[in-house]
């Protein structure tokens, strides 16, 4: 956020850049509190569905799926993106005691692997995997998400995506993209693809002068306002393993798994990796969809 920036207006915005959140912050509550709802009505789902007869054995498991599966969803992203304060991640359900992000994660870890015999296909519990790998992975337990990453999303397989429309746009398109600019992209993003121009294709930006006249670099990533953003995708678990194999956990081939990444995208391999490159490709990979 830089009040340079023509319509970087929001003050609640510069608090979120500052560190300095007040809790009357509504550009938090403007996530927040849809996230409580979403957990209500996802445990809410499950718990209807067990206490009613369901005649469709198909029906009742797509329903407890999809119970069980965005209950996890939405504690995993208490636990990854909220907090108590600066040092102290996590987050509250039902006006209980404050639950912190390591305890959210199992809690997420328990509603993801009810979930996952539910799976109506082999895409759905490969992408169920992939996300118990990566809560695995941010709660710090290395071989879980070793196993998991393991069985999850391979190379082909279509990106999980959360899916906007007019009537729930892309929130980087409405105020970090093209209508308008509230945060801007810091600068080593565009350094990046300085360095190299290929860069380009996970990394498009779009320059926007300041009002004094400096540039400042915008995404383009998500152009409109239906574009649909990354949830999980093959590449983001290739370099989870890649990663928990060079910390000692799993198998497979760290550079190899690196490179079937760039190749995606038309990127040149590279001759070697280790977890610094890792750290890199993931800031690059990962550009806009939460996961660094």
């Amino acid at each position: 956020f830089d009040g340079d920036v023509p319509n970087a207006t929001y003050p609640t915005f510069d608090e979120i850049e500052k560190g300095e959140i007040r809790i009357d912050n509504n550009s938090v509550d403007g996530a927040y509190n849809p996230l409580g709802e979403l957990r209500f009505f996802a445990d809410d789902l499950v718990r209807r569905t067990n206490s009613i007869t369901v005649e469709d054995a198909v029906l009742k498991n797509e329903a407890l799926f999809t119970g069980y599966f965005f209950g996890g969803i939405a504690r995993y992203f208490y636990a990854t993106y909220f907090g108590l304060n600066p040092d102290q991640g996590g987050g509250v359900i039902d006006n209980g005691p404050f639950i912190p992000s390591s305890d959210m994660y199992d809690l997420a870890l328990e509603k993801f692997n009810a979930a996952l015999p539910l799976a109506k296909d082999d895409y759905t519990k490969r992408m169920v995997n992939s996300l118990i790998a990566r809560t695995a992975l941010y709660k710090g337990d290395n071989a879980l998400a070793a196993t998991h990453a393991a069985q999850g999303l391979v190379e082909g397989d279509e990106p999980f995506q959360s899916l906007h429309n007019a009537l729930s746009d892309n929130y980087y398109w409405q105020q970090a993209g093209v209508p308008r600019s509230q945060f801007v992209v810091d600068f080593r993003f565009k350094d990046y693809v300085d360095a190299d121009p290929k860069e380009a294709a996970r990394i498009p930006l779009a320059v926007r002068k300041g009002n004094s006249g400096k540039d400042f670099y915008y995404q383009v990533k998500y152009p409109i306002d239906g574009s649909p953003l990354p949830t999980i995708t093959w590449q983001e678990n290739n370099l989870m393993i890649a990663e928990l194999v060079l910390r000692g956990n799993g198998s497979g081939d760290p550079l190899a798994l690196v490179n079937a990444v760039r190749t995606s995208h038309g990127l040149d391999a590279l001759p070697a990796v280790d977890l610094d490159i890792i750290y890199l490709e993931r800031d690059k990979e990962l550009f806009l969809q939460g996961q660094r």
